[in-house]
């Protein structure tokens, strides 16, 4: 029989080649430039859209506590930089984003998103994602708030104003929850908040995520309340926040400053359960200011 050795004798080497992989550094953006971005406000439309709601007051702040940054990029439309700081202080990098004036993002006629080392074309650049928001879990104060994790910057950004006592972090997308990225969220007691038909997806990384995380909870709230309307619509949970007349919650006894809109927004085809904190908190104490919503049941939206 006719085989590949045929004295039956295999020749080895004098060198084994070893492949291993090598884990490579991560790499930042300076914080120069980033501070370079956090101006501009008065042309970034997604500020404008977070004045409209809360007002200037609470946006400045809310830009101020995300490290939320303005960009030129896209003929100087007024996009929109969201900075990834790490829970040292570091900056990963920024996702561009370009958003209309009703706080939705241009998709058309293509994406608008990108990342500031794709567009600076930094050489050797090796990204690794962070949660946004990451930066909060580090400060003494947050030590034990609870963590609520949601998909879009966006939604972190306006639940961080209707829930102020709970860290609200954005992993940038449906399948940016890694179990590499949550090791930060060791010991901690965390709600995953999932957009509309995602909630089988996370509840799948859930289970990974109970072996790092004190407690972990996947909400299917959206799954319950949202309409097939809102699906087409792609709802997610700050659609449905917004609705409430966010002037009191954020407003300073205090303060003179004017809040542009008392009323609630009516583009949601479902009525927002005013007692969803409730549902998904139930070992958390909600802010009296929300508590107080309670006298607006039965508003029609």
């Amino acid at each position: 029989m006719k085989t590949f050795l045929p004295d039956g004798k295999i020749k080895m080497p004098d060198k084994l080649q070893v492949y291993c992989k090598i884990e490579r550094e991560v790499s930042f953006i300076s914080e120069e430039i980033v501070k370079q971005s956090l101006q501009n406000y008065t042309r970034n439309i997604f500020y404008q859209w977070l004045v409209e709601l809360f007002g200037v007051h609470k946006a400045t702040e809310i830009c101020k506590k995300y490290k939320i940054g303005s960009s030129d990029h896209w003929e100087k439309r007024g996009a929109t930089i969201f900075w990834y700081c790490d829970s040292k202080g570091a900056y990963r990098s920024g996702k561009i984003m370009l958003y209309s004036a009703d706080g939705h993002r241009v998709k058309k006629p293509y994406e608008h998103c990108n990342w500031v080392h794709a567009v600076a074309k930094l050489s050797n650049f090796h990204f690794s994602q962070c949660f946004f928001g990451e930066h909060l879990l580090s400060k003494p104060e947050n030590a034990n708030k609870p963590v609520v994790i949601v998909e879009s910057e966006k939604t972190s950004i306006v639940g961080s104003v209707y829930f102020p006592d709970i860290i609200w972090l954005a992993c940038g997308g449906a399948s940016g929850l890694t179990e590499s990225k949550c090791r930060i969220l060791r010991g901690r007691n965390v709600v995953l908040y999932p957009d509309l038909g995602k909630f089988e997806l996370w509840s799948v990384k859930a289970v990974d995520l109970r072996n790092i995380c004190a407690s972990v909870k996947v909400s299917d709230y959206l799954e319950r309340q949202a309409s097939e309307e809102d699906r087409q619509g792609g709802f997610d949970i700050a659609d449905y926040l917004i609705q409430f007349p966010v002037g009191e919650v954020v407003g300073d006894e205090n303060e003179s400053e004017e809040v542009s809109r008392q009323e609630p927004i009516r583009s949601c085809s479902s009525q927002l359960d005013l007692n969803v904190g409730f549902y998904e908190f139930p070992e958390f104490d909600l802010p009296e200011r929300f508590k107080e919503y309670e006298r607006y049941a039965g508003v029609e939206l």
